[in-house]
């Protein structure tokens, strides 16, 4: 047993025991680490709002063979307070923790992924990107990371140039016209959406504030993206609905 240090965003946190918690972090060193946070719930615990959902953390543990290690020491680096002052901020941010805990495993680690949803959730705190847009980015990027990444730029049947046509989660990607029978069930999808998706691929975090998005891109992109996330990757997100329904306050 080895003792380790990390830093980590919080993913998961539940209640164990009568004083204790099991909480999931996120570290671009050791990927998903499951550990068991003693006298996290007691009144004089040391950990205060450290093993919050998203928090950004040191993390201090014990490295065991076994799939729960000790945690001995969390220390907060940044609790991400503007995000838990809004809730459409937090609805957001609950969504991208989700897509993390549920579509990386064990120690799966990687430096791009943390990355990812620490630079994704300091945008969400520090900047006036809409949170929509923010999350497409979000989408693309991970799709990417993990190897699933649907064909945008060609048709995904015949490598012809997009001109207008459908998106297909079967075959992952877009479908021509003219290839329309290739997935008969592929819903339609303007090409103002797919040079959306292809500009979203080459952007970074610093020029998300850019760019705005019409009802049909907001609804095309929904389509597009969380119908494929929910295909390939995570069938139930919880957080998708939360997002939903503060969309439609």
């Amino acid at each position: 047993m080895s003792i380790q240090t990390t830093e980590a965003l919080v993913l998961r946190s539940i209640n164990f025991a009568e004083s204790s918690k099991i909480v999931t972090f996120y570290s671009p060193q050791f990927g998903n680490i499951k550990g068991i946070v003693k006298g996290a719930r007691s009144a004089k615990n040391k950990f205060g709002s450290s093993l919050e959902i998203f928090s950004h953390v040191v993390l201090v543990f014990y490295q065991k063979r076994a799939d729960i290690q000790l945690i001995s020491q969390c220390d907060l680096k940044n609790p991400f307070s503007n995000i838990r002052n809004d809730l459409i901020r937090t609805a957001y941010a609950s969504y991208f923790i989700e897509l993390i805990n549920k579509t990386t495993e064990g120690a799966q680690e990687s430096e791009q992924i943390f990355s990812l949803i620490l630079n994704a959730l300091i945008t969400l705190e520090t900047t006036n990107v809409e949170p929509e847009v923010l999350a497409h980015f979000f989408e693309i990027r991970l799709l990417k990371m993990l190897g699933c990444i649907p064909v945008f730029d060609r048709c995904v049947n015949c490598g012809a140039k997009i001109v207008n046509g459908k998106f297909s989660c079967r075959l992952g990607g877009i479908l021509n016209n003219e290839c329309w029978r290739a997935d008969e069930s592929a819903p339609r999808v303007s090409l103002g959406t797919v040079l959306t998706i292809q500009h979203l691929q080459t952007s970074d975090f610093s020029n998300l504030s850019r760019l705005k998005l019409n009802k049909l891109s907001s609804k095309e992109l929904k389509l597009v993206l969380e119908s494929y996330i929910k295909y390939t990757l995570v069938k139930n997100l919880k957080s998708l609905d939360f997002v939903e329904q503060i969309r439609g306050i």
